[in-house]
This record gives C-alpha cells, structure tokens and sequence, in this order.
C-alpha cells in the first residue's frame, strides 16, 4: 500500500524507473529513482521537509556508497 502511494505521488514530479523500499531499515529509507535527472531533482526540492504520514522526510541525492539494506538477524 505504501509503494502504491508514493508512486502515485512522486509520480507527478516525473517517469519513475523504479521505488525500493528498504523494510527492514529503522530510518523508513525509500529509494526512487527517475528516468530522468529532471524528476530526481523535483523530488528532492519538492519533498525534502515535507511531511509524509506523520514523520518528516529528508530527500536527497544518493551517494553512490550508502548501504540502506538491513538483514534480519536472530537477535532481538
């Protein structure tokens, strides 16, 4: 339901390529990416402070080396 959402919203800034959504990650991390750098650069303008059910997002470009993927581990 949640990618359903975001799709039709950060769709309207530009053609999506593609959202991955890190479940495992305690931070909330989604991963958009656009077909072009004119939609990434909308999303990161448009929803940066915004709020987004409750929480407030921080939206950025990536860094080319940050790893969101979380495992699940045995330990609780």
């Amino acid at each position: 339901e949640l990618k359903k959402e975001l799709e039709e919203e950060l769709s309207k800034l530009g053609k999506l390529k593609g959202i991955k959504i890190f479940e495992r990650n305690p931070k909330g991390v989604v991963a958009v990416k656009y077909e072009k750098a004119k939609g990434a650069l909308r999303c990161v303008e448009r929803m940066d402070g915004r709020f987004f059910g409750g929480r407030s997002l921080s939206a950025f470009f990536y860094d080319g080396f940050s790893n969101y993927d979380v495992r699940e581990t045995d330990e609780v």
